[in-house]
């Protein structure tokens, strides 16, 4: 580490190099924490979130959150990393004239069969693509627009349904956007309004309508001005309610098997020991270090876990190269023989173009 480095708790900042600098030569700290909370995923756990000015320093859970208490997962600790990313987006891009929206990078290494849908993907007349960090899909894109990350925008919690309390939270954004990115909600309105559909309103001016606005109308009546208040903190239920998650269910009830699902397994199943004779069932793997095709940090690989029992019948050694494959198509990917996974079944995680696809 350079000479000119000061280590403030546990943050490593440069002189000449990073930090600005006093007259004087020393360091002058212009550190601001922020409360928000992350969403990532459904639990939205409380952060705190070290600044100085637009720069992200660091990122980790807020101990006085009532639910979270603290904790943060990787993927969570590193949204700063992301927001600083090189790959990050800035501005928007048009190649031709068009209708089709894709708001995910996902599509690409995610869908089944990926050669042909890369293929099929430069067949379009347009492709419109609302993302945060160039990839795969983005450079299939004929129309690009680069959107605030979820550092840079205000939110409120949109849904609440596996909390363990009721509870509501609205965050304003932790760092101001970068010049050229665009709050999501305002490009699929005016995608919309183009084609005749008035998303917010009929008659309402888009350039008059505020993300704060939008924010009220997913806030299952939460008073978004008592929420701003707040600072970042949640607010709970005066007293204990009892009942609300059912009330918000289909006849009350968690319908884990619906007669439509439980019909088209079976047809599935049918269909892909017709095609490929008896097999495991394949199910997917979330990983802490990756964000679906964003790796954070390294460590996680593309392989498929296999239980010792079936890869014992089946030959199959750990490290080996195998071929997993069903109706759809199949990939060629490593084996890792662990009993983390169930028998009966194998696991591929979801986002890594990686595994070779074969049609």
């Amino acid at each position: 580490m350079p000479a000119d480095c000061r280590a403030w708790h546990g943050l490593a900042v440069s002189g000449p190099t990073g930090a600005p600098l006093s007259l004087d030569g020393s360091v002058r700290f212009v550190l601001e924490t922020k409360r928000s909370f992350c969403r990532i995923c459904i639990a939205s756990c409380g952060t705190l979130v070290t600044i100085d000015g637009d720069t992200v320093l660091h990122v980790h859970g807020d101990p006085d959150h009532p639910l979270s208490q603290g904790y943060l997962c990787p993927k969570g600790r590193a949204l700063g990393a992301m927001h600083h990313d090189p790959a990050r987006l800035s501005g928007s891009f048009v190649r031709r004239e068009g209708m089709l929206a894709a708001t995910d990078h996902r599509v690409t290494v995610e869908a089944p069969d990926t050669d042909r849908l890369r293929s099929a993907l430069g067949t379009l007349d347009a492709l419109i693509v609302l993302d945060i960090l160039a990839n795969e899909t983005t450079a299939h894109a004929t129309h690009l627009f680069s959107c605030h990350d979820q550092l840079e925008r205000a939110d409120v919690l949109a849904m609440d349904l596996y909390a363990p309390a009721r509870y509501s939270h609205y965050t304003d954004a932790v760092v101001a956007p970068a010049e050229g990115r665009h709050a999501a909600w305002r490009v699929l309105a005016e995608i919309a309004a183009g084609v005749g559909v008035e998303v917010i309103g009929k008659g309402v001016d888009l350039d008059s309508v505020t993300t704060d606005e939008v924010l009220a109308r997913v806030a299952r009546g939460a008073d978004i001005g008592a929420l701003r208040a707040l600072e970042g903190a949640p607010i709970m239920a005066e007293k204990a309610v009892y009942d609300w998650v059912q009330q918000r269910l289909p006849n009350r009830l968690w319908d884990l098997a619906p007669a439509s699902l439980v019909v088209q397994l079976a047809a599935q199943i049918e269909t892909d020991t017709a095609t490929t004779g008896p097999g495991l069932v394949l199910i997917p793997r979330r990983q802490l270090r990756r964000e679906n095709a964003h790796a954070y940090r390294s460590g996680e690989t593309a392989d498929v876990w296999i239980h010792p029992r079936d890869a014992h019948v089946r030959s199959v050694i750990e490290g080996a190269r195998v071929e997993v494959r069903s109706s759809v198509g199949r990939v060629f990917v490593t084996a890792r023989v662990t009993d983390a996974i169930t028998p009966g079944c194998v696991s591929l995680p979801h986002g890594y173009a990686e595994p070779t696809s074969i049609g």
